[in-house]
C-alpha cells in the first residue's frame, strides 16, 4: 500500500539526509579517540552549529537564538521568567493550542496577574480581537503564527505594532509556520518566537528554536542558571577545572544573549546534528519554493473541496496573507462523519489528522512539497465518496 502521509502539522518526516547526519554523528560517538573534556567540546561546537544555521534561516544574529526541547519549553521558560505583577494582564487566543496558557499558569499563582481570553470566529485571529480585551495594564500578546486547528495565517506586523504601542511583548509560537513558509524576523519583528522541531522543520530529535528580541531578554531572566548559562572562565572551562582554586561558590557572569535561556548542563547534541542538517536541507530547497510547493497544493485541496459544495466548512481565511500549510474542513454530518472518514483514509494508507477547538474544527490536511497533486486528488476522491453516498 502506498502511504500519501499529509499529516506535518502533527509530525513531520525526516528528511534522508537529516536521517543520514544523525546517523553519522552516532556512529562517529562509538569510535571517538579523543579526552573526554576535549569530546565534550567538539559536541558543544555542533550545538553552536546549528545555532548559526537556525539564525540564519530566521534572518537574525545567533546570539538571540537559544535552543529548546520544544515550543512549550521555550514558551515556559519565559513565562516563568517575565517579573508580571498582580495589576498586569496576558491575552491569548481562545483557539491556541493548550501548552501556550498552561505555561502561564504557575506563574499566575505566585504573581497573581490575570490571562485573558481573546475570542475568535471560525478559527480566525485578528489585529482588532486582540485590541478589544487590551487596556494599558496589557503586558503580553500571546498567538501562533499559523492556528494549528484553522490553519489560519496570523498579521504578525499588526500584533507587533499593536504590542509596541501599549508597550507589551508579543510572543509567538511559530511551530505551525517555521519550516514550510518563509519568516524574516527583521522585516517582520516579534519579541519572541519558538519552534519545536518535530513538525515542519523535521527534526524529531527534541531539539526546536527560539528567538528572543532584546528588549525582552532585558526583562525577562532565567529561573536559575547552571555552567553554560554563565560566560567561560577567562582561562578556558579546561583549565579551570583543573585549578585547585576552584569552588563551588566561585562567582560567574551570567550571560546576556537568548543562550541563557537554555538548560544548561550538556546539550542535546543529537538534536543539534539533526536541526542543523533540516534547516539546511529546507534552505537548499529553498523556502520560497517550498512554501509556493506546498501552497499550491493546498489551494488544489480547496478547489476540490469547493467543487463538492463543502466551501462553507473550510476553516481559516481565504485571502492568500492567511493561507498556510494546513487545510481544516469539517463535514456536513458533524464530528460522526469526519471520524468515519479519518478511518477510511488511514485504511487507503492516507494520513492526515481529525483536530478541534472551541467548538470548531474538522479534517486536518497538512501536505509538504514532497506530496505530489495525485495525493490531494486521492484525498478528494475519498471525500466525494462519503459526502455522495
Amino acid at each position: 500500500m502506498r502511504i500519501r502521509y499529509m499529516d506535518y502539522a502533527c509530525m513531520g518526516r525526516p528528511a534522508p539526509s537529516t536521517l543520514s547526519a544523525v546517523a553519522e554523528a552516532i556512529r562517529k560517538m562509538s569510535q571517538w579517540e579523543l579526552p573526554g573534556t576535549a569530546q565534550t567540546l567538539k559536541l558543544f561546537e555542533e550545538v553552536e552549529q546549528a545555532r548559526i544555521q537556525a539564525a540564519e534561516m530566521l534572518g537574525v544574529k545567533s546570539k538571540h537564538i537559544a535552543l529548546v526541547n520544544n515550543t512549550t519549553h521555550g514558551l515556559g521558560t519565559l513565562a516563568s521568567g517575565l517579573q508580571l505583577e498582580k495589576h498586569h494582564n496576558v491575552v491569548i487566543p481562545d483557539t491556541e493550542f493548550m501548552s501556550s496558557t498552561l505555561v502561564w499558569q504557575q506563574a499566575q499563582k505566585i504573581r497573581g496577574f490575570d490571562i485573558r481570553k481573546v475570542v475568535t470566529s471560525n478559527g480566525q485571529v485578528g489585529v482588532k480581537d486582540f485590541e478589544s480585551v487590551m487596556d494599558r495594564n496589557t503586558k503580553v500578546l500571546v498567538v501562533s503564527a499559523v492556528q494549528e486547528v484553522s490553519g489560519y495565517r496570523t498579521d504578525l506586523q499588526g500584533l507587533y505594532e499593536l504590542a509596541e504601542s501599549n508597550q507589551a511583548f508579543l510572543m509567538v509560537d511559530g511551530i505551525q509556520e517555521l519550516g514550510v513558509l518563509p519568516r524574516n524576523l527583521i522585516d517582520t519583528p516579534v519579541h519572541a518566537y519558538c519552534a519545536g522541531g518535530h513538525k515542519w522543520l523535521g527534526n524529531p530529535f527534541g531539539l526546536g528554536i527560539m528567538y528572543v528580541h532584546p528588549a525582552l531578554a532585558e526583562n525577562c531572566h532565567p529561573s536559575f542558571d547552571g555552567y553554560l548559562n554563565v560566560h567561560e572562565p577567562k582561562e578556558g572551562w579546561d583549565s579551570y577545572l583543573q585549578s585547585r582554586t576552584r569552588t563551588a561558590f566561585d562567582s560567574f557572569i551570567p550571560l546576556e544573549e537568548a543562550r541563557k535561556y537554555e538548560p544548561s548542563g550538556t546539550p542535546n547534541w543529537m538534536g543539534a546534528v539533526g536541526l542543523r542538517a533540516a534547516v539546511q536541507e529546507i534552505q537548499e530547497k529553498g523556502m520560497d519554493l517550498i512554501a509556493k510547493s506546498t501552497l499550491q497544493l493546498t489551494e488544489r485541496l480547496k478547489s476540490h473541496l469547493k467543487t463538492l459544495g463543502l466551501q462553507q466548512y473550510i476553516l481559516g481565511g481565504s485571502e492568500s496573507i492567511h493561507c498556510s500549510g494546513i487545510v481544516t474542513f469539517s463535514l456536513p454530518g458533524g464530528l460522526e462523519q469526519e471520524r468515519r472518514l479519518l478511518g477510511k483514509l488511514e485504511a487507503e494508507g492516507i494520513y492526515v489528522s481529525l483536530r478541534s477547538i472551541g467548538g470548531i474544527g474538522g479534517i486536518r490536511v497538512s501536505p509538504y512539497y514532497c506530496n505530489t497533486m495525485e495525493d490531494v486528488d486521492k484525498l478528494a476522491e475519498m471525500v466525494e465518496g462519503e459526502v455522495k453516498k
